[in-house]
């Protein structure tokens, strides 16, 4: 489930419709999406900005010290992965279970961000797809439908989506 309070993580400007097709989505955010490595574990995450500002979930980072960025970049029509080791902890939600992370690498291109869309703008029944790392398998996309807007547990309003999500697709936009 995805914290509907935080509910911007899904990944149109506008709301997904047929004429734009999962394939479509995923080739104009794909090197936004990010896998996040920890030494005890890994995630997902995705770019904010230009600049190497990204979020990911907090439990993806949560006591580690040492992080790093695998980044996939469009060169001559394909994409070539790049590891970033220089990432800095910028800010952290332990209550909506968010990190902001920045990669320091000052000869670091021109990131491609992720445009954030509102849950609100989201029906029950849309179509809604994720991309990420689950199980450590980088780059995989799922689909599901948006099953409801209004799910609460302990007191948190939730998105609950039917999209497969696994350990490692943690971090990573729907």
């Amino acid at each position: 489930m995805t914290p509907a309070a935080t509910g911007q993580f899904y990944s149109a400007n506008t709301r997904p419709s047929a004429a734009r097709d999962v394939s479509s989505l995923v080739k104009q955010i794909g090197e936004a999406v990010v896998q996040v490595r920890t030494p005890g574990g890994l995630g997902s995450g995705f770019f904010l900005n230009e600049d190497g500002y990204l979020i990911t979930n907090f439990h993806v980072i949560e006591g580690e010290t040492e992080i790093s960025v695998e980044v996939y970049h469009q060169r001559d029509g394909q994409l070539d992965r790049e590891t970033y080791k220089q990432v800095k902890i910028i800010a952290i939600n332990k209550f909506h279970d968010l990190a902001l992370l920045h990669i320091e690498d000052k000869n670091a291109p021109k990131f491609k961000p992720i445009t954030l869309g509102s849950a609100d703008a989201l029906n029950v029944g849309d179509g809604v797809f994720a991309i990420g790392s689950p199980l450590g398998l980088e780059r995989t996309v799922t689909q599901g439908i948006v099953s409801t807007k209004t799910r609460q547990l302990e007191g948190n309003l939730f998105l609950q989506t039917s999209t497969q999500i696994n350990p490692g697709n943690s971090g990573g936009p729907l």
